[in-house]
């Protein structure tokens, strides 16, 4: 039973359809990874030579998962595309666009979320204490907040912050 679930979540993180063939999503990922600035270096062996640098230092860091975890960017490191990194956005004329971000996000740490909203001349960013990654939905709040500003068009106050464990936004907001 352990090793149904297991396998379940592996196959719907990899896009793996019950017929045994794959989405492209992960394809996706690497190619938007890898093409937007790898931060391994430019020339193959450079790269190379950095991912087995992080391994070394993430596994002495981390001795269960850390090498396990920098080998995902093995693709980075031995793709032939050059990287190409993206221009910055910086939502010049743009609608206020919402930042949503928790603080201890394993995927996008706070800071990047910060970094983000300061590039984006209009952004409004909004945090959710916790752990969570792509946290819409995390809470009534954060559900709540997306709802108004995606649906009813209304902008929270830039630096919104709630508790995890906190319900609806409740009168006079945060």
């Amino acid at each position: 039973m352990c090793w149904q679930t297991t396998s379940g979540a592996a196959d719907a993180y990899t896009g793996r359809r019950s017929d045994g063939t794959f989405s492209s999503v992960t394809d996706a990922y690497y190619a938007i990874q890898c093409l937007d600035g790898s931060t391994l270096g430019r020339k193959t062996s450079e790269r190379i030579k950095a991912l087995w640098e992080m391994e070394a230092r993430t596994a002495q860091a981390a001795p269960r998962l850390g090498a396990s975890n920098a080998g995902s960017y093995a693709p980075c490191a031995t793709t032939l595309a050059p990287v190409r990194p993206a221009p910055l956005p910086v939502g010049k004329d743009a609608p206020p666009i919402l930042v949503v971000n928790s603080t201890g996000d394993p995927a996008t740490p706070l800071a990047s979320a910060q970094a983000l909203a300061r590039e984006l001349r209009s952004a409004v960013l909004v945090t959710t204490s916790g752990e969570a990654h792509g946290l819409l939905g995390l809470n009534a709040c954060s559900l709540e907040l997306a709802v108004r500003y995606l649906v009813d068009l209304q902008v929270p106050q830039d630096g919104t912050a709630r508790a995890r464990n906190e319900g609806g936004m409740g009168a006079g907001g945060h």
